[in-house]
């Protein structure tokens, strides 16, 4: 209904942040607006009854509560500010059809659309006959695209202190984030996810996994550079390979994770930097 055209694509840019802002959002939601919009929908729904607000700090006391109360679903729930990924599009697009004098919606999908960003500014909501409703988290941390992530405490923290534990949006333990150097190797090797793994090996410490799991070296050379150190590839037990290299200031060593194609450490090199070596080489 709307020509997309590069004026709208730079609203469109510039509200971004906005609304991510509003997912990510830390301040304690206004309660009295969320209740009133959630009394709303349930009028919307057919349900007449007023039901009575349990508003909890953290999705695992909201699991207690309702597990209390006899609730056997109580993983289901509606995600309140977890959708605001969906509610900023069509919210966005009635904003830009409104500055042209245009309605996308009626009246109805309009007071539902602003009900359903009302309650966005809690977590999460379960409706029943009653209504739990979970508070926004203390923390929330994510890394430079966005993604969960903190590799020093919990990626997001709630109020009551229940946390979850991410490295770069990936789940993993507490312990994986705060005490590494504890991993069994056999748990490491356990481990059926291969990101997880690879995280669990690279806060563990490839050296020492290289060392425990028996690794094998596929090759050793040396970048054709003044001041550059051997370098290694070597192949785990599991089949995964690494290239073991120098950052060439500190002279510190790093285990990078490379394809598992490759054969030698140019072209593992070449794979993690996407560029033909010679070219540094030239420009250095």
């Amino acid at each position: 209904m709307i020509e997309l055209t590069p004026e709208i694509e730079a609203q469109i840019e510039a509200a971004y942040p906005e609304y991510l802002e509003r997912g990510y959002s830390t301040q304690k939601a206004d309660r009295p607006p969320v209740e009133s919009a959630i009394k709303r929908i349930y009028k919307r729904e057919g349900i007449e009854e007023v039901p009575n607000f349990f508003w909890v700090d953290s999705p695992l006391a909201a699991r207690h509560l309702m597990k209390d109360a006899g609730i056997d679903n109580h993983d289901t729930s509606l995600w309140g500010a977890y959708d605001i990924y969906w509610l900023a599009y069509y919210d966005l697009a009635r904003k830009i059809a409104k500055g042209k004098n245009e309605d996308l919606f009626d009246k109805a999908d309009d007071e539902e659309l602003d009900d359903l960003l009302a309650v966005a500014s809690a977590t999460l909501w379960w409706p029943f006959t009653d209504c739990v409703v979970c508070d926004t988290p203390a923390e929330i941390h994510t890394d430079e695209a966005g993604n969960l992530h903190c590799d020093d405490g919990p990626a997001v923290r709630y109020r009551d202190g229940y946390s979850l534990w991410l490295i770069h949006g990936h789940d993993v333990t507490e312990q994986i984030v705060m005490n590494p150097k504890t991993l069994e190797f056999e748990q490491i090797t356990k481990e059926t996810n291969a990101e997880v793994k690879r995280i669990m090996i690279e806060r563990f410490g490839p050296a020492s996994y290289a060392k425990k799991s028996g690794a094998t070296i596929l090759d050793v050379d040396q970048l054709e550079l003044e001041g550059s150190a051997a370098r290694l590839l070597v192949q785990f037990s599991d089949g995964s390979k690494w290239l073991l290299g120098s950052d060439g200031g500190t002279g510190r060593a790093y285990f990078m994770s490379v394809f598992n194609t490759v054969k030698t450490c140019k072209e593992a090199h070449e794979s993690i930097g996407f560029c033909d070596e010679s070219k540094i080489i030239s420009q250095s």
